[in-house]
């Protein structure tokens, strides 16, 4: 094998996976470059800056006057780098089938300018065979075909978690062949505390459908307890804090809203994709997007029938937008849902986030507005929760905060 030197990485996505990846690489002796489209981006991170919660200013201030780290829209700066990680989004369309348009547009432009040698990661998530049948048939078929080395390393993030993060958490990688393996373990070795080489590509890539999928399937789950517990007045919290005592066979998951952000809602449904395409069925999974779906109609139904609202229309103030506390990142968030139920319904809605500025084309209100409802809909860290309950205004809380 040749030794693979530190020399540079080029990162394609500088979001909240392509970001801390650029930062623990810049950290630990690659040259990074950050390959960003994104104006809003660009200009944020050349400015010092960073557009998430979960690196500072100051972080990518010193990567980048150390001189380990510079962002940039040119794609030809890929020809440079020694390793191009995939960290561009893979959504799904409106038909819940898988939107590759980002992989293929990224692919195309390392098409275009990688060099010989150079060693290819995906660590967007996306469905079984990707790497094998997507990536690797575009690039290899390219007129300007060179040899190449391939990965996957599917992103573990989880944005704004204390114990967790890019270092700590065991990565799983996959290389195509012998030569592949050997270079994206060093590459991980060098930024992670424990790298696990799985067989195969597809291996890597089911298994991360496979981790948001159990917790889709157990949010769905609790959610469904909870819309049985509270139409017999019975606390759900208390049940989940007593099923918790059990010290084997059992994680708690908390009822809630629903499930928002990139990952959990949308890689389930990449399986099931996957599945059909293969004739297989999915049906526990297939019903547990189903029951997530409708969690915030749930709530709808149930805030409408305790405080009447289908006598009159209403002004009701959501506090919380952002999928989950503590990020302002609003990517399927349920509450998006459980505020268009409310504006069908006739009400006109106002929301407060202190993380969040701008969202639906409309921007954060005061939180002592006029509003004939409170619903609190994500415990948001800076909420002034005093001030909200020293209001006259009647709160209905879905995050059970205010007890």
């Amino acid at each position: 094998m040749n030794e693979l030197a530190k020399n540079k990485v080029a990162i394609i996505g500088q979001g909240y996976v392509g970001l801390p990846l650029a930062l623990a690489a810049a950290l630990n002796g690659w040259d990074v470059i950050g390959i960003e489209k994104s104006q809003r981006i660009l200009e944020i991170v050349k400015n010092k800056k960073s557009p998430i919660e979960d690196i500072s200013d100051l972080q990518i201030s010193d990567i980048i006057n150390r001189g380990s780290y510079e962002i940039t829209n040119n794609e030809a700066r890929i020809s440079e780098a020694d390793i191009v990680i995939l960290c561009v989004p893979t959504p799904t369309d409106r038909e819940n089938q898988p939107d590759m348009s980002f992989m293929n547009t990224a692919v195309e432009s390392i098409a275009e300018y990688v060099k010989d040698g150079t060693l290819i990661i995906s660590e967007s998530t996306s469905y079984p065979g990707t790497l094998r049948n997507f990536i690797i048939p575009k690039l290899t078929n390219s007129k300007k075909s060179k040899k190449l080395y391939f990965a996957t390393a599917p992103e573990r993030v989880n944005p704004r978690d204390k114990t967790w993060n890019l270092k700590n958490t065991p990565r799983i990688i996959s290389g195509i062949d012998k030569e592949s393996n050997q270079r994206v373990l060093k590459f991980y070795k060098s930024i992670c505390d424990e790298v696990i080489l799985v067989e195969s590509p597809e291996i890597a890539e089911i298994s991360k459908l496979l981790e948001n999928t159990f917790r889709l399937v157990n949010i769905s789950l609790v959610n469904e307890f909870a819309e049985v517990c509270r139409n017999m007045n019975v606390d759900i919290y208390k049940v989940v804090e007593a099923a918790t005592s059990k010290p084997y066979g059992f994680m708690p998951f908390q009822p809630g809203l629903g499930i928002g952000g990139h990952c959990i809602p949308v890689d389930p449904l990449y399986f099931v994709w996957w599945a059909n395409q293969n004739k297989q069925s999915t049906p526990l999974i297939e019903q547990s997007i189903k029951t997530n779906n409708e969690t915030p109609k749930h709530y709808f139904n149930l805030i409408s029938n305790k405080f009447e609202l289908h006598k009159q229309q209403k002004r009701i103030m959501l506090v919380g937008v952002a999928y989950k506390p503590g990020i302002s990142d609003v990517r399927n968030s349920p509450v998006s849902t459980l505020k268009q139920l409310f504006e069908k319904a006739g009400h006109t809605v106002i929301w407060h986030d202190p993380l969040v500025n701008e969202w639906e084309n409309t921007r954060s209100c005061s939180l002592d507005e006029e509003c004939d409802l409170i619903i609190l809909t994500v415990n948001q860290p800076g909420i002034n929760f005093e001030l909200m309950k020293s209001m006259s205004t009647p709160i209905y809380d879905c995050t059970n905060s205010l007890v």
